[in-house]
């Protein structure tokens, strides 16, 4: 017969309830990992970095895991340190971050109004706050690439998606407080306009053969790029453009053969 370890036994338990504010950090890591289902790491104070490495890691960014006995040993190791959460597809989240005037000199709060005024309010969700008053919201991973962003989406909106991490509560800033959670909702699907809002931000359309033309004799000229141009409203080479567009579009819907005519 195998005996059991009862402290073994006992570390592996899921939580019943989620911790309290006042409990050890480490408690909060193991309800997140074991409960929530996401992948978790010990954060340095004041860094969005861990104190573990993939390289040591088997590989894992982070370090991060859902195993609470490798929890437990890495805050018995670093019992100071703050709790990450690994975002996208590998914790089934993706989390929007609004942040605040005061805290990185863009007000995203406001930012993030005026998109709903105009597509319509966020679902009610899990929201977390920064010390600095950012506002976290977790929603759930909609099953294809979230790419990490700053202000693509709106100034001052930033996404943290798949490869991404963010401080949890209640993880400390020395200075300027705790990370809190703003509720205890349940995590939303994402509305399709944020979705597209995110997509859309991280495109980058292709030049046709008129704009590479144009930009090759910017280049040449001692001209701005073309992004540059349309951005400050610069007519200079007008006449350029018109004729290179008109004259390499029609290149373009010539067919083959007739193009030197």
């Amino acid at each position: 017969m195998t005996l059991l370890n009862p402290a073994s036994t006992l570390a592996s338990r899921k939580p019943l309830f989620a911790p309290t504010p006042d409990e050890p950090i480490v408690e909060h890591a193991v309800f997140y990992a074991t409960c929530e289902g996401w992948q978790v790491f010990p954060v340095p104070v004041d860094t969005k970095k861990s104190h573990k490495s993939a390289e040591r890691s088997g590989g894992r960014p982070w370090g991060a895991t859902t195993d609470q006995n490798e929890i437990r040993r890495d805050f018995e190791k670093w019992p100071n340190a703050n709790v990450g959460i690994v975002t996208g597809a590998v914790s089934d989240i993706f989390v929007l971050e609004a942040d605040t005037k005061d805290g990185h000199d863009v007000d995203g709060l406001a930012s993030l109004m005026a998109l709903e005024q105009e597509h319509g309010a966020l679902p009610a969700t899990l929201q977390a706050e920064s010390p600095s008053g950012s506002v976290h919201y977790y929603f759930k991973h909609p099953g294809f690439d979230i790419k990490n962003s700053a202000s693509a989406v709106a100034p001052g909106v930033d996404v943290r998606g798949d490869g991404g991490m963010v401080v949890a509560p209640p993880s400390v800033k020395p200075g300027k407080g705790v990370y809190r959670w703003r509720n205890k909702l349940a995590i939303a699907e994402a509305p399709q306009w944020l979705l597209d809002k995110i997509v859309a931000g991280k495109e980058k359309p292709e030049l046709t053969i008129s704009q590479q033309a144009l930009a090759t004799v910017r280049q040449r000229d001692g001209f701005d790029d073309i992004a540059d141009q349309v951005r400050r409203g610069a007519n200079r080479s007008g006449y350029i453009e018109a004729a290179l567009n008109g004259e390499y579009d029609e290149v373009v819907r010539t067919s083959k053969g007739k193009r030197n005519d």
